[in-house]
């Protein structure tokens, strides 16, 4: 499941209750480029195997935007992942295209 927090309060529970990896993709409402359908498969395939959080965070707007400006996020989609919540920081975070193989392997969900 793909969760998208409202809210700075919603985003840092969920990232104090991740087990595992942390997955982020920064979107915009009106974004044409944006297509949820990459990161919806990965978190239905991967989310419980790998104990992955996967998060999609609206940047249009509120705390989503001041953290697209702490992860210095120059356009969407964006999508940064980090081995574990301690990582999940702008300076050991990698951008990765959810669609990937290689993000797969890493989640341990290859098809």
């Amino acid at each position: 499941m793909v969760i998208e927090p409202k809210t700075k309060a919603e985003y840092d529970k969920h990232l104090a209750d991740a087990k595992g990896p942390v997955i982020v993709d920064f979107v915009q409402h009106d974004c044409s480029m944006c297509d949820p359908a990459s990161l919806d498969a990965l978190a239905k395939d991967c989310s419980e195997v790998s104990k992955a959080t996967i998060m999609r965070v609206e940047i249009s707007e509120g705390f989503g935007s001041e953290l697209a400006d702490v992860f210095k996020v120059e356009g969407t989609p964006t999508t940064m992942m980090a081995e574990s919540v301690d990582k999940f920081t702008p300076t050991e975070a990698v951008e990765v295209d959810p669609g990937s193989k290689a993000v797969r392997r890493k989640l341990k969900c290859a098809r």
